[in-house]
């Protein structure tokens, strides 16, 4: 298999990156086919000491230019990887073989150079590719996207017109793909995998521009007059400087090491907030669980740890309208 590289994207949300960051790093401590690093888009000292406790490789830049722009800089100083996965720090991974999964499936026709995994707003269709459940969407989430080199090598990087407000550009990328004819719509899903992860969906870095989004799409208006151009190619373009701490991406021995003498989950959270996240795994089972029994079970455990969990007030309360 080729080398891949798994890249979270983070800024000014290192509890987040606390949470959800090891699963990903002990993934990679066993397959020597992938690499990690961590995307971090400004120069926060909090994020940097931390990475230096525990080795972990870390891109940062001097000025933030949103989530485009830190996945320009990791393609500029690691171009020569055949696979990249770039995920937001907010998403919990419950099933690696998320990853070897969208690299085979990648590696086989120019139609999976780019792929998502998330629920998708709208599903436009559906399809069955070598035996493997498909949907696809005209909108779709920025949370987990998969590209290989050659998908990369045709659309570019992510528009540096995105960089004044911070936010913004990853359905204008994922355009691209359909514009170019290597697929029939912007986002391809892999169905069987969308519950190997949890969206967790803290509050955003940076707020959305106020009356901004267009009617049609609900998308930032000025993001959807540029898929109306639709655009097949942006040069993979970095603004302000950036640096690398130089820490190996292949094998984290200080988190093997962590992980030896600390087996539990969320192992670097403690306290309210640790059960906190317990109560939002619990309620994802109480979602994708079969069983009625199984359902009810992980929903009493959410409540347990967390009884003003925002998800199950919304349950509750949806249910009480309902009747």
């Amino acid at each position: 298999m080729s080398k891949a590289l798994i890249c979270i994207t983070t800024c000014n949300r290192l509890s987040e990156v606390k949470k959800y960051i090891l699963p990903y790093i002990s993934f990679v401590n066993s397959n020597d086919e992938f690499d990690f690093v961590l995307s971090l888009d400004g120069q926060q000292e909090d994020y940097i000491s931390f990475c230096n406790q525990f080795q972990i490789p870390l891109i940062y830049s001097e000025e933030r230019e949103g989530v485009g722009i830190s996945k320009n800089r990791v393609l500029k100083k690691f171009p020569d990887y055949q696979h990249y996965f770039f995920i937001d720090d907010d998403v919990e991974l419950l099933n690696s073989k998320i990853f070897t999964s969208h690299v085979t499936l990648g590696s086989q026709s120019d139609e999976f150079n780019h792929m998502s995994s998330t629920n998708l707003f709208v599903v436009s269709d559906k399809a069955e590719i070598h035996g493997i459940p498909l949907i696809y969407g005209m909108i779709g989430g920025g949370y987990f996207n998969y590209f290989n080199k050659k998908g990369i090598d045709k659309v570019g990087g992510w528009h540096t017109l995105f960089a004044k407000y911070k936010r913004y550009g990853h359905t204008e990328h994922s355009y691209r793909f359909l514009n170019i004819g290597d697929s029939k719509f912007p986002f391809t899903i892999i169905s069987n995998f969308i519950n190997d992860l949890i969206i967790h969906n803290p509050s955003h870095v940076t707020e959305a521009v106020e009356n901004a989004s267009s009617n049609e799409t609900e998308l930032f208006v000025e993001e959807q007059q540029l898929i109306d151009q639709k655009l097949t190619f942006f040069p993979i373009t970095t603004l302000s400087e950036y640096r690398f701490n130089g820490f190996e991406l292949n094998y984290n021995s200080k988190v093997a090491e962590f992980l030896t003498e600390n087996r539990r989950k969320y192992p670097l959270i403690k306290g309210q907030e640790r059960l906190k996240c317990f109560s939002s795994y619990y309620f994802f089972l109480s979602k994708i669980k079969q069983s009625r029994l199984s359902k009810i079970w992980y929903f009493c455990l959410a409540f347990v740890c967390h009884p003003f969990n925002p998800e199950i007030k919304h349950v509750i309360k949806t249910k009480l309208i309902r009747k």
